[in-house]
């Protein structure tokens, strides 16, 4: 007896959590829409100051800047991994929420992809390239109507000169 009763309580209370809201799980099957970052920073020091700027390369093969995203600052690697119990040594930024959303309409003026430049504290600069493929990091936006998901997942590695490449999905 006494063991139904738990039952029939813990029922009630999980019936009520439910139906009143009580417990938010998000909606784990929605699009993530926008760009977020995924860094491994392999310099040896913190790197703080960091803009990734958003454009279009027009005609004349000159990159035409569209916005900028302020990164926080980028921690070392083991730093990371050392503040964690799983050993993760990437630091992620806007992976689920507040997505960085420029203007790709505006991109699409100048250019059918978007490509990524890092400008550093100091003001250095340069596009940043895939790693794998040896050609300039971008987004298809004529393939892609919405950016989103692991599409927008710009996965950034940063090496012991303080150079940015980095890698982007090409499934949406």
């Amino acid at each position: 007896m006494i063991k139904q009763y738990n039952y029939l309580i813990v029922f009630i209370t999980l019936s009520l959590l439910t139906a009143c809201g009580g417990w938010d799980f998000g909606d784990e099957d929605a699009d993530r829409i926008g760009i977020s970052f995924d860094v491994s920073n392999n310099y040896p020091a913190d790197i703080e100051g960091t803009k990734i700027v958003i454009g279009g390369i027009n005609q004349e093969d000159i990159f035409i800047a569209v916005d900028t995203f302020n990164l926080p600052t980028i921690k070392l690697k083991s730093e990371i991994a050392n503040s964690n119990d799983i050993g993760v040594d990437r630091q992620y930024i806007n992976i689920i929420e507040n997505r960085w959303n420029p203007d790709f309409d505006k991109i699409k003026t100048i250019s059918d992809k978007a490509y990524f430049k890092a400008v550093l504290a100091n003001g250095d600069n340069h596009l940043i390239e895939d790693s794998a493929l040896e050609e300039l990091s971008s987004i298809n936006l004529v393939k892609h109507k919405v950016v989103k998901n692991l599409l927008g997942r710009v996965v950034l590695y940063i090496d012991k000169d303080l150079k940015f490449t980095g890698t982007i999905s090409d499934i949406p």
